[in-house]
């Protein structure tokens, strides 16, 4: 994708709906790594109406470009203007997958669902994925509020949560912030992903995710810790970035699993969220409750749901995601090996 970026995109303030992800500070990071990533305008006439950070990803079919949790409009509309607008955006998309040579454009919109809005996309030509399916950005999350004192915030927990809260109190779980280097963070990453079943990023990664830590950005990352009795029982990597807070990157030892650490360790970090001024706090993924998103509903996902709803908040589902083929005939192609062989 083009490097020229137009300077307008980098004076573009966050917003409450802002992602990190689509952040200049993000665009930085990416390309840090020697990923292809642009930032691109959205236009109705000659005014821009949102930003989008684009990234190209590359797999053994072919290529496609997503644009995650994005685009961010700049101004609050009427549904009926924001389906004129997602018409536009639809159509300039096709111009940036076919300029940069992709097979189809992905967005995973962060505006609030709605079904006139998917209906919108399907009629021009958006589509639910049908390749490449697993995208590791949830669609649908979890919001805990900070407008509210800590003793609402216990009352609006469920009550195994307060308790379960209560028993890592007990064995004087202790919260802290790491600044330091951590040895032991990506072992006690590994072995949770592999507990779990999950995929995570080279240690390389992490370790230039915790160097933002320590620099002068409108993006920062933490790293919380919980301590039992001197030991490191679980552990969050977060990032913040304009109103928000979100929880990146968790791990725990599975040895000190009857502490109830990870209570305590999203307590302490709400407290450090509501201390330093942000308004949410992202806990970055859950099942959806409506009816109508049921066919988002990930059983894998259901025990994280369930230990993260516990700690009550508001609920946010998104619109989603959909892909706009621009090569309709090897989109078509892929899409059949994935239904025959499930290989993507």
């Amino acid at each position: 994708m083009s490097d020229n970026l137009e300077p307008k995109t980098y004076n573009l303030k966050p917003t409450e709906s802002a992602s990190f992800i689509q952040s200049p500070e993000w665009l930085d990071f990416l390309r840090g790594e020697g990923h292809q990533a642009d930032m691109v305008n959205f236009y109705e006439g000659e005014k821009i109406m949102a930003t989008g950070l684009f990234q190209k990803i590359n797999f053994a079919g072919g290529s496609y470009a997503e644009c995650a949790l994005g685009p961010t409009f700049l101004q609050r509309v009427s549904l009926a203007q924001r389906e004129i607008d997602m018409e536009q955006i639809v159509a300039q998309a096709k111009k940036i997958g076919a300029k940069a040579k992709v097979d189809f454009v992905r967005f995973i919109f962060a505006e609030d669902w709605s079904e006139e809005l998917a209906q919108v996309l399907y009629e021009h030509g958006a589509l639910q994925p049908k390749v490449l399916k697993h995208s590791l950005v949830p669609v649908d999350t979890r919001w805990l509020l900070t407008n509210i004192s800590e003793e609402k915030f216990l009352e609006t927990m469920r009550p195994k949560t307060r308790y379960n809260l209560k028993v890592s109190w007990r064995h004087r779980a202790v919260v802290k912030e790491i600044k330091d280097k951590p040895s032991w963070w990506y072992p006690l990453l590994s072995q949770t992903a592999q507990r779990d079943g999950i995929k995570i990023f080279s240690e390389e990664h992490y370790e230039k995710l915790l160097a933002l830590r320590n620099i002068d950005s409108k993006l920062q990352t933490y790293l919380f810790a919980v301590e039992i009795d001197g030991h490191i029982a679980s552990a969050a990597l977060c990032v913040s970035y304009g109103q928000t807070m979100t929880y990146l990157h968790g791990a725990s030892d599975y040895n000190y699993r009857q502490f109830m650490a990870p209570f305590a360790l999203h307590f302490g970090i709400w407290q450090r969220v509501k201390e330093r001024g942000f308004l949410y706090y992202d806990l970055w993924g859950t099942n959806p409750s409506p009816r109508e998103l049921a066919w988002r509903y990930k059983a894998k996902w259901e025990g994280l749901s369930r230990f993260k709803i516990g700690f009550g908040g508001l609920e946010k589902n998104y619109l989603g995601c959909f892909d706009i083929p621009i090569n309709k005939g090897k989109y078509r192609f892929l899409a059949l090996v994935a239904r025959l062989w499930n290989i993507f």
